[in-house]
């Protein structure tokens, strides 16, 4: 748990995002491996704790309880970080083409003459910008809805 108090970082660019995710896969594997061994455990002392030893169930009891209490809370940690940096890797890539299209758009603004003398040259001007504001719409349409 303490490891996921200590890293808290979402990235700065969907490759970033990817180094984080390989490192909390590592992480993962081991606190799975540990909350699977936290159940078992715990089975154990429900086990001791039917056989009706009134010593053992007064002793066992509050500490499988806790057992339990905390391979929740470690496993649904994970599950929460899991979730974070994969919606963070969505957000960059969806900045990343967000960006791209701004850029385009820079570039066709650049090129589109300013006094468009023909209507031949006129609809083509504007087809290219209709194509690209239909591009922007694409974009906003692959927003998840967690993020609107």
């Amino acid at each position: 748990m303490l490891y996921l108090e200590e890293h808290r970082e979402i990235g700065d660019s969907a490759e970033k995002v990817d180094k984080l995710t390989e490192a909390f896969e590592e992480y993962s594997g081991n606190a799975i491996a540990d909350v699977d061994a936290a159940r078992c455990l715990r089975s154990t002392g429900q086990d001791l704790i039917s056989s009706h030893e009134v010593e053992l169930s007064a002793s066992l009891l509050p500490k499988c309880d806790e057992l339990t209490r905390m391979a929740d809370a470690l496993e649904s940690a994970v599950g929460r970080r899991r979730e974070i940096l994969r919606l963070s890797k969505a957000m960059h890539q969806q900045i990343k083409q967000a960006s791209e299209w701004c850029k385009r758009g820079v570039d066709l603004l650049c090129v589109v003459p300013v006094d468009v003398t023909s209507t031949a040259a006129t609809t083509t001007a504007l087809s290219s910008v209709e194509k690209f504001i239909a591009e922007g719409d694409n974009l906003r349409k692959c927003v998840p809805v967690r993020w609107q």
